[in-house]
């Protein structure tokens, strides 16, 4: 069957192309493993992906798939993917909506409402509304990678839905097309509209007897019922086809337009964190918290707690909270208002009330601080799939609802039920509407484990009955839809059905899911291929190798676009998301499964080696992955461990690919033939290889310096014992030390201006360009080497600083992963300028001026905490040193310097790095060696390292 499908879709490739279809139509493997999978744990193999330019592609692909051959043919629309129960999971075509049709097409902010293509993310949307002081309300975890149309899809909520409802209140119009190719058009006039009209009245003709069913079976709850949303939809006696459409998860047409209604942006708010002992009590505390009438109460539990623990901010997050070394559950609660006044007046009477009950709790008012605090919420996904163990929490029984006031009691129970079955699990969720995600951990390569997903959801569901609530509280259904029949029960569940034969008699718009339009049995969860299937088949020893690839959730925070975002620079400027980490790890995993598959044959398995380095070849290196996403993939590392493999096994490096990999020990020598060096810029000789913009060696060598502040070497570790009590070793990289001394320069007499003593080891290999290159065994075997150089300095308490970000956090972070960690920590240069300034008194030099430093985009991901030092230090001399995260600048390394990199490199240096770097009213500074060579290479601009100017602004240390 499949075989036929892809056939049919491989010939409607050909026709589409044939009727000036200008979007994008996939049949290859890679773009359909993509989006095989969502958040879910399910795995479905699409026969093509659809990508529409527009909205005439868009009628384009549905006119033509009512052609013969084609009417075989099912589809799916799909957005960010960020659905937990395979909602745009499908075997026939996926309609991309995200690559394309992202377009705000009209703005009114006197009507206050805005119409946009359905692929736009929510985050995007708000950010050009936020000028205008306008925002959408729906508020999602995922938003800064879900769409509208998703959205719409699952009639989305999120956080702030007791105040401002679901996506589907906020629904001006729709533009949609049904199966058939017809076109309803909610936002324009409809009343002469034939088909709308007779949709109308056969809805309204079903309906209408059944609203007493309807009031009984679905009592009120704080977010009311969607998907096919029959309560809604038809009310006081009139039908409104946009509660209809919304929730129903594109079973009845294809939102290709959409007009919202937009609300005010709150100017002020506060956030309060109220702590408690354990998750229920928490939850306990819900009907005293909502009384005051806050936006939003969101909760997460032990598990998540434990997990947010492990984030690289979390120091300064505990801070806020007020509970460095405790475990308290917290619920966060938010109050905003559009006046001073009107905020007071809310928080004071909280405020009193917590007292009176002796509460323990935080009052937040700064924004960026509130926005910080909320990350916790937003990454509760992702940190639940940081539990320890094979086990994993999954989402499947993810958005169950009940009244608030029963929410404590159904969540006990549901813990008492899940302790007894032996499980672990994590929860969080909406306090303030009764909805709680439930999460058990289950190894899904485990076939016992994936047995139990049915008995559990029936656990669920049963409590559920109990406390009057129901399974699907803001997430969509998917192929949780074979549960509609009983929870809408036998007098309504027929009615679904013939509303969705008005509309897709054929059943080709994401069958099986939610109804049937002759009621035939949905699908089955079990009959749904599952992720833990295919993985189950690698061995443990290879998936433990290649952990990124297997703990990739597919969560899908990585199709953030955001420019500002430190995550994935390469899936920004391709928006291609086979350039995402997802894909990545993705078309790796999918290479282990050739591999270690007993039927693959060895064509099939170079094929998938391919496929995965032409995707991994992309990658900047950046880590951005790794310190932003929730389950922590790192593409680099995984990178590392496949080219180590991939150039074993199926291919020899290219010339190029080798001396970048040894490039740490060529540059000494290269220095020293530096004449050399400068005639082969200038005529050109790397170009021939695919290298560009080779920087030039510096003037003022490293030797020169030494003998100017009459240094001595570091060489040998016997040395160790014999140096100065207040000596300081400087680790000089090779790309420092042959190209950017001014930073060893500045470095040296920093710390002499401190009252240290520096020692210089020579130029040499950190080993940061062979563990980029795959080169595992050399890396470890130069790691050794500098473990047996400082290992001795650790022990004597001797500070060793990397003059280079990157460097010092490979340092902690590779070399610990792929050889054997140091028996200290390097210093970063930030950190190294608070150990010596720590309770000294500077005298300063004149103020030269006002100084804004842009982080390293590694920096960003691994080392927040870096910015903020140099904050404290520059606020030594009286510098307020303002810090502006800008993401990638598009050098990183050796990325910018590779031809076939060329366009994507400046394009993310075009984001918004070249007009920051090129703002006259500040002195813009940079901590990375390779943003500092981008700004000079594209904007002609020598951006100055944070040291360099900090030591000139120094006069004498005191104290």
């Amino acid at each position: 069957m499949q075989s036929s499908v892809g056939n049919l879709a491989s010939l409607l490739q050909s026709v589409l192309i044939k009727n000036g279809f200008v979007g994008e139509f996939h049949v290859d493997k890679p773009t359909r493993l993509l989006n095989a999978t969502d958040n879910s744990i399910y795995e479905v193999m699409p026969a093509a992906v659809a990508i529409p330019a527009n909205f005439a592609d868009l009628q384009k692909l549905i006119s033509l798939s009512n052609q013969e051959p084609f009417k075989a043919l099912h589809f799916c629309a799909r957005g960010g993917g960020t659905g937990t129960n395979g909602q745009s999971l499908t075997d026939g075509i996926v309609i991309d909506f995200s690559k394309f049709m992202n377009r705000i097409v009209e703005f009114n902010p006197e009507e206050m409402s805005v119409t946009v293509e359905p692929g736009v993310i929510l985050d995007d949307l708000n950010r050009f509304l936020q000028p205008h002081g306008l925002f959408f309300a729906p508020n999602v975890s995922t938003s800064n990678r879900a769409t509208i149309g998703g959205m719409i899809a699952t009639d989305a909520a999120g956080k702030g839905s007791l105040i401002y409802g679901k996506t589907a209140d906020h629904v001006l119009g729709l533009k949609v097309l049904l199966p058939d190719g017809t076109l309803l058009n909610t936002i324009e006039d409809k009343t002469s509209d034939p088909t709308f009209n007779s949709l109308t009245t056969k809805i309204t003709d079903l309906l209408t007897p059944l609203q007493d069913e309807i009031t009984a079976r679905f009592p009120p709850l704080k977010r009311p019922l969607s998907g096919y949303n029959i309560r809604q939809c038809y009310q006081n006696s009139k039908f409104d086809l946009n509660y209809l459409i919304a929730g129903s998860e594109g079973t009845l047409g294809v939102v290709g337009l959409a007009k919202l209604k937009l609300l005010a942006i709150p100017k002020f708010k506060t956030l309060m964190v109220v702590h408690y002992p354990s998750f229920v009590e928490a939850l306990r505390d819900a009907n005293f918290l909502i009384q005051f009438s806050p936006l939003a109460i969101e909760a997460i539990d032990e598990k998540v707690q434990k997990s947010a623990q492990t984030l690289p901010n979390w120091p300064q997050l505990a801070k806020m909270l007020n509970s460095k070394g405790k475990n308290y559950i917290s619920n966060f609660v938010e109050f905003v208002a559009d006046s001073k006044e009107e905020l007071a007046a809310k928080t004071s009477k909280i405020i009193a009330a917590l007292d009176e009950k002796q509460a323990n709790y935080v009052v937040i008012e700064d924004n960026t601080q509130i926005a910080q605090l909320w990350s916790i919420r937003s990454l509760a996904v992702g940190l639940a799939g940081k539990m320890p163990g094979k086990r994993k929490p999954v989402a499947f029984v993810e958005d169950a609802i009940v009244p608030p006031e029963h929410l404590a009691d159904f969540v006990a129970d549901l813990e008492h039920e899940l302790n007894q079955l032996k499980l672990n699990y994590a929860m969080y969720g909406h306090v303030d509407v009764g909805c709680i995600h439930v999460r058990p951990a289950l190894d899904m390569q485990n076939s016992e484990d994936r047995e139990e997903i049915r008995p559990i959801t029936e656990l669920v569901i049963k409590l559920l009955n109990k406390y009057q609530g129901i399974l699907w509280g803001e997430h969509g259904k998917g192929y949780r839809g074979e549960f509609v029949p009983d929870v809408f029960g036998p007098v309504l569940y027929p009615v679904l059905c013939k509303i969705k034969k008005l509309f897709d008699p054929e059943n080709r718009f994401n069958p099986g899911k939610l109804t049937s339009p002759d009621e035939k049995p949905l699908i089955r969860i079990e009959s749904v291929p599952m992720r833990g299937e295919f993985d189950q088949h690698i061995p443990l020893a290879t998936q433990e190798q290649f952990t990124s690839a297997m703990i990739c959730n597919g969560n899908g925070a990585c199709f953030n676009k955001e420019p500002n975002n430190v995550m994935c620079p390469s899936y920004k400027i391709t928006k291609d998301r086979i350039h995402s980490p997802k894909g990545r790890a993705m078309l790796v995993k999918e290479w282990l499964r050739k591999k270690s598959s007993s039927t693959a044959s060895d064509i099939q398995t170079k094929l998938a080696a391919d496929e995965a380095y032409a995707a991994l070849s992309g990658c900047l290196g950046c880590k951005g992955c790794s310190g932003k996403c929730p389950t922590q993939v790192s593409i680099p590392d995984l990178r590392t461990t496949f080219l180590n493999d991939y150039h074993k096994h199926y291919k020899k490096r290219k010339l190029r690919d080798y001396l970048l990999g040894h490039i740490e020990g060529i540059l000494p020598t290269a220095y020293k033939l530096r004449g050399l060096w400068k005639l082969a810029n200038r005529t050109g000789i790397a170009k021939k290889i695919g290298i560009i913009n080779s920087p030039e060696p510096a003037n003022l060598s490293f030797e020169d310096i030494a003998r100017k502040h009459s240094l001595k070497y570091y060489t040998d570790a016997n040395q160790s014992t014999k140096l100065e009590p207040n000596a300081v070793i400087i680790f000089t990289d090779s790309f420092t030390g042959t190209i950017d001394t001014q930073i060893l320069l500045s470095s040296v007499e920093f710390i002499k201006k401190a009252g240290y003593i520096p020692y210089l080891t020579e130029p040499q290999t950190s080993g940061k360009a062979l563990i980029v290159a795959g080169y595992i065994d050399k890396f470890k075997a130069n790691a050794e080497r500098l473990a047996k150089l400082f290992n001795p300095l650790f022990a004597l308490n001797i500070p060793i600083v990397s003059l280079e970000n990157t460097i010092a956090l490979m340092f902690r972070d590779e070399v610990r992963k792929f050889a054997t960690s140091f028996a200290g920590k390097v210093l970063t240069l930030a950190e190294l300028a608070e150990l010596l300034t720590k309770d000294k008194a500077i005298e300063a030099m004149a103020d030269i001026g006002k100084y804004r430093l842009l982080p390293h985009c590694t920096e960003q991901a691994l080392a927040p905490a870096e910015a903020i030092l140099w904050q404290k230090a520059y606020a030594k001399v009286g510098i307020n040193l303002e810090v502006k995260n800008l993401g990638c600048c598009g050098m990183a390394g050796t990325y910018g310097h590779l031809a076939e990199n060329a366009n994507n490199s400046s394009g993310l240096f075009e984001l918004n790095w070249k007009k920051t770097v090129t703002d006259d009213n500040v002195t813009t500074l940079a901590s990375g060696f390779s943003c500092r060579c981008q700004a000079d290479k594209l904007a002609a601009i020598k951006l100055k390292h944070p040291i360099e100017v900090l030591n000139n602004l120094i006069g004498d240390f005191k104290g």
